[in-house]
């Protein structure tokens, strides 16, 4: 009786094979964790626990759940890869399975990716038609989509293959994180006649691993007619696990080598997890639906969609994306649902996305232009590609939302710009390190895409008179700084220099920078990009920042940096990049700089990470009355405008603050805005100028390692926002009155 007020537990790698209907009382459950069991069947009692937010059934092979409706493992949730599946949506599905007929999916994408010429195309004319190759087939201009099939498991069935193969210009390789997906089988085909380096064989490994996640690879030495690879083939097995299955040598002149090809593909495909899952008819009857009208029609929006999904039975919204996703693995359309950017455009053909796409930045016309795209140029391309009017837009957008191509004029649509196409050669520019302030990203693969993104994104700070940029560097103007980027993609590093008049807006702009950086690492999970700081009397030498921040927070003064030949002060070098501890050097940057401290201080400003935007949203209607009531003035950065200068407000409003409230969780200690502008700027305040400042517990969280830790809490902090569940009212009610006090004390 008492394990009725159980909030969580955890039963996993118990070797359960059935759980009780008793499981159904324990209706104060929030999270259960079930993994690494032998779970065949579930009791429909399980339903009866509605206030589960958590639910995690993976590796239990028998319920026969797909990854896509499990969700992120409880680590990958914690480690900012992904949320939690909806157990309403789990359940759902799995119930649905009891009472619908199902059947085995048998459906697998398969992907070719490699170097430009190197025989991806003929080899997929060798594997699926028994040809042979043709001397001086023409290169393939973005992505050719294939059918082939294979034995299945069971004898009697077959195994669909889509078989994508990529171009393999490097303007193309920007948009692979795009159609590079998991749980599929990759094909990374070399040319025997080149070296390893020439082939770019870790490179293309390492990007598999980012996009494809623990898809199985195998590298396919092709053209072994004229040459022979060697290859430290253990080595690599090793290094790359799970990913590398193995290596097959291929002509595809004599065909040699293709049978055991194609035996080692059906092998790998039949090895997939999913390949054999059973899916209720009713996806079966969707997927065909989608399937036919993106044959037809290019493109079809979300609400179309969920329509044809409602008409199978299909009405759960978490259920709808999880099919939709799935369908984008299988390759059999486009959905961006788990991409901000990307998600409004709905569900598109692949054939007519990629073809545009890829006609346009693979036209010659556009290679001569550097990469300027005029409207004129547009038409003349997608009215080749038979692209109707309305739709050669469409194109563009998506590019725009794909971050390959800007405009040049705002609001105009005349001119656009794709960096991937600049000129490799940097321009004659005087650049003088003296003073700046220096970065360093070091990366175990960096993909061209990654400066060509940050342009386009940051096009608007390239200047309006003689904008400075090529295909690996652009000179930025960051509210009275500068800033130079150079990617050197053979070095794996992109060196970062910001100048300016003032230590703090040279910060500021380090700081953009790297926000923007980490947003698209953030999409790259694998990149494996470590911050360095160089050292201010010898830039050749470089400090892993994350070390510096470790040693500053050990307490630690000075220490001797390996490739030195003498000890440096660990505030020295994390001058200008982080704040963390500094409040003395915060003092010096508000004389060098802008005054922080200028003004009447009349606003209470409220410092989160918008992965808490919830509990700021219910915040702010426990406060409305005091809001409109003008008793409380209140400043948090939903307020900012579109286009406005987003530092110069926050620095703005961070001096008018008389309160700083912090909503203090994990992600709040995170976040690196936080730590190295906001945070520093209220604990100097708060410590020198008479700023009051207190926190509120969203959740638990390692906030007693933290200067936080000596400020007044507004709640108790061994209960968080998120234990209170009905309570959560009167807490916010309780911390309001808080808030009111501390305004009106003089």
């Amino acid at each position: 009786g008492r394990l009725t007020a159980l909030k969580g537990l955890a039963l996993g790698q118990n070797q359960l094979s059935t759980l009780p209907p008793e499981i159904g009382r324990l209706t104060a459950l929030t999270w259960l964790k079930l993994w690494n069991n032998q779970l065949s069947t579930l009791p429909p009692e399980i339903r009866q626990l509605t206030g589960l937010r958590q639910l995690y059934l993976h590796h239990n092979d028998r319920l026969g759940i797909p990854l896509e409706i499990l969700g992120p493992t409880s680590g990958q949730v914690y480690g900012g890869k992904g949320k939690p599946a909806a157990p309403s949506a789990i359940l759902g599905y799995y119930f649905r399975t009891q009472v619908e007929a199902s059947r085995a999916l048998n459906e697998v994408k398969v992907l070719l990716v490699g170097e430009a010429q190197v025989g991806k195309t003929s080899l997929v004319k060798a594997v699926v038609h028994n040809k042979a190759c043709v001397p001086g087939e023409k290169m393939t201009e973005g992505i050719s989509i294939d059918r082939w099939a294979v034995g299945g498991k069971r004898a009697g069935e077959t195994v669909r293959l889509n078989i994508w193969d990529f171009g393999g210009q490097e303007i193309m390789h920007a948009t692979h994180q795009f159609f590079l997906t998991k749980r599929s089988l990759y094909l990374l085909v070399l040319d025997a006649r080149q070296d390893e380096k020439q082939c770019r064989l870790e490179y293309w490994l390492r990007l598999v691993q980012s996009c494809g996640g623990d898809s199985p690879v195998i590298v396919v030495v092709n053209k072994i007619d004229d040459g022979r690879l060697k290859l430290d083939r253990n080595g690599l097995i090793i290094k790359y696990a799970p990913n590398l299955k193995g290596f097959v040598e291929t002509s595809c002149e004599s065909l040699e080598g293709v049978p055991k090809l194609r035996e080692r593909i059906a092998r790998e495909v039949n090895s997939l997890e999913h390949v054999d899952n059973r899916l209720p008819v009713s996806y079966f009857a969707v997927k065909e639906v989608v399937e036919a009208k993106a044959r037809r029609t290019p493109h079809m929006r979300w609400d179309q969609y969920t329509a044809v999904c409602a008409r199978s039975a299909v009405t759960g919204d978490e259920e709808q994306e999880h099919l939709a996703r799935f369908l984008h693995d299988l390759g059999v359309v486009l959905c961006f649902r788990d991409d901000d950017r990307l998600a409004g455009l709905g569900v598109l053909s692949p054939r007519w996305v990629t073809s545009g796409v890829y006609a346009i930045i693979t036209s010659d016309r556009l290679n001569r232009a550097g990469g300027v795209l005029c409207r004129d140029c547009l038409e003349q391309i997608l009215r080749r590609g038979k692209y109707a009017p309305e739709k050669r837009n469409f194109i563009i957008e998506m590019m725009k939302k794909f971050e390959l191509c800007f405009a040049f004029d705002e609001g105009g649509d005349e001119r656009w710009l794709i960096p991937g196409l600049l000129d490799k050669e940097r321009p004659a520019i005087e650049w003088d390190d003296a003073g700046a302030v220096g970065f360093e990203y070091r990366y175990a693969v960096l993909p061209g895409s990654v400066i060509w993104r940050f342009i386009v994104r940051n096009h608007e700070l390239l200047g309006k008179e003689k904008p400075v940029y090529w295909r690996s560097g652009v000179v930025l103007h960051i509210d009275g700084a500068e800033a130079l980027m150079v990617a050197d993609e053979e070095g794996k590093r992109l060196s970062i220099s910001v100048r300016g008049p003032s230590a703090v807006l040279r910060r500021s702009a380090l700081t953009h920078i790297r926000m923007e950086l980490e947003h698209i690492h953030s999409n790259l999970p694998r990149i494996d990009a470590k911050g360095r700081v160089p050292l201010p009397d010898r830039p050749d030498v470089t400090v892993d920042y994350q070390h510096l921040l470790n040693l500053e927070g050990n307490g630690i003064l000075k220490f001797w940096p390996e490739g030195a030949d003498r000890e440096y002060m660990v505030a020295d070098l994390l001058e200008g990049v982080s704040g963390k501890g500094q409040r003395a050097r915060e003092r010096q940057r508000r004389q060098e700089g802008k005054d922080w401290g200028r003004g009447e201080r009349n606003e209470i400003f409220i410092s989160y990470s918008h992965k808490d935007k919830g509990v700021l949203d219910e915040l702010k209607v426990t406060l409305d009355p005091l809001i409109d009531d003008d008793k409380l003035n209140i400043w948090e950065d939903t307020q900012l405008k579109p286009g406005a200068k987003w530092q110069d407000e926050i620095r703005d409003a961070l001096a008018r603050a008389k309160v700083g409230v912090l909503l203090v969780s994990r992600a709040f200690l995170a976040s690196r805005f936080i730590k190295e502008v906001e945070l520093p700027a209220l604990l100097d305040a708060a410590e020198s100028e008479g700023l009051t400042l207190f926190w509120i517990p969203v959740e638990h969280s390692l906030y007693e390692e933290t200067a936080i830790k000596d400020y007044q809490a507004a709640w108790d902090p061994k209960q968080p926002l998120d234990t209170l569940g009905k309570g959560l009212a009167k807490a916010l009610v309780e911390i309001g009155k808080q808030l009111k006090k501390a305004y009106e004390t003089p």
